[in-house]
């Protein structure tokens, strides 16, 4: 976003190629829906019940507090109409009424937003996608060490 004095505002966003993103959900939406075994959160308390090093154990707790805070409240904060969309709330609109499952009731909220507000809405979606993938990633790493180690 850019504004000078007596110029208009001009906004400008770099968007992922849509097959890309697309195809990305495809796996990256299992790990964010509750009822797939590769739920993240599910992941993340196993992993605690699990690992013996409380070295990792810090690490693990120090990256499910970020994670959690992603979700609640990522680096914008948007609200339309006195609604504050969180980001969980973002992604859960974006991959449940747009791209999969095409719940209407969840298509329609992104509907009602004007173009601006749906701008907001897409990049907070799409920041809180970064920030999950790289917990998820990070969840990833900690198997391969814990095992690699004998903590799990």
């Amino acid at each position: 976003m850019r504004a000078s004095i007596n110029q208009p505002v001009q906004l400008s966003v770099h968007q992922p190629d849509e097959e890309d993103l697309r195809s990305f959900l495809l796996t990256f939406r299992q790990f964010v829906s509750d009822r797939e075994p590769v739920f993240v959160r599910r992941i993340a308390n196993l992993l605690w019940q699990q690992l013996t090093g409380d070295e990792v154990r810090g690490l693990l707790q120090r990256a499910r507090e970020r994670y959690g805070q992603s979700l609640r409240a990522g680096s914008l904060k948007f609200v339309a109409d006195e609604h504050h969309f969180s980001p969980e709330e973002a992604l859960d609109l974006w991959i449940n009424g747009r791209y999969f499952h095409n719940d209407e009731r969840k298509a329609a909220a992104l509907d009602r937003l004007d173009p601006m507000s749906g701008i907001f809405v897409r990049q907070v979606f799409l920041e809180v996608l970064v920030e999950a993938t790289r917990y998820i990633r990070f969840l990833a790493d900690v198997v391969i060490i814990a095992r690699r180690d004998g903590n799990l």
